[in-house]
């Protein structure tokens, strides 16, 4: 609270990580402020909302179904922003987010130079986003005063082996050791929301591109 008070923000953008119920009551103080004030919430929430139900890709009007924790305390946020903040909570839910400096590219790194083993799942069907196109669609959405929930990622799905193997082979990554599992399922969000101009969407290629940009 000390920190909204000094800042006095108009909007937050969250992205907080860490203990749940420590998440759950900043994000509560956090609506509770703006809400008094007529200000807005951007909540990174994520894909796995729907990781109860894995058969299919789901859209901004599919009910959350969440199987894991994690799945089940973004629902929780998303639901608490909602009704403190009605319309001036947005929801961004991407899917796997990449990033050039991404923890998850720089565990492949270094697996390559040690020879390392990376686990992947070849059956998996997922799409992606940047951390940059996750900024592009806060910015755009902030600017213009968009409401709801929206789905960023890439029109097109990779499984979750197949995308490593093709960033790895981009990257002239040739040491790393794949351990392959045959989980089956399916972790895309689509999105239905046509207000985000084109130029603003992205592919798997355009994804691999952008990261392995200057290497």
């Amino acid at each position: 609270m000390a920190l909204l008070q000094e800042t006095a923000p108009e909007t937050v953008i969250s992205c907080l990580r860490g203990n749940f119920g420590r998440q759950l009551e900043a994000h509560r103080i956090a609506a509770a402020y703006l809400a008094e004030r007529g200000g807005r919430m951007l909540y990174l929430s994520t894909a796995n909302v729907f990781d109860g139900e894995v058969d299919r890709p789901h859209d901004e009007s599919d009910p959350p179904c969440a199987g894991s924790d994690y799945g089940r305390f973004k629902i929780a946020c998303e639901r608490l922003l909602t009704e403190i903040l009605g319309a001036r909570a947005v929801i961004l839910r991407p899917p796997e987010i990449w990033g050039r400096n991404a923890p998850r590219l720089q565990a492949l790194k270094e697996a390559d130079l040690t020879g390392g083993a990376v686990q992947v799942y070849d059956n998996v069907r997922i799409n992606y986003t940047t951390d940059h196109q996750v900024a592009e669609w806060a910015d755009y959405i902030l600017r213009r005063n968009l409401e709801g929930i929206f789905h960023v990622g890439t029109r097109d799905e990779c499984t979750h082996g197949a995308f490593r193997r093709r960033l790895a082979e981009a990257m002239g990554l040739e040491r790393i050791r794949w351990e392959a599992e045959r989980s089956v399922g399916c972790q895309t969000v689509r999105t239905n929301r046509k207000e985000i101009p084109e130029e603003l969407h992205t592919t798997v290629d355009d994804v691999l591109t952008w990261l392995t940009a200057g290497v």
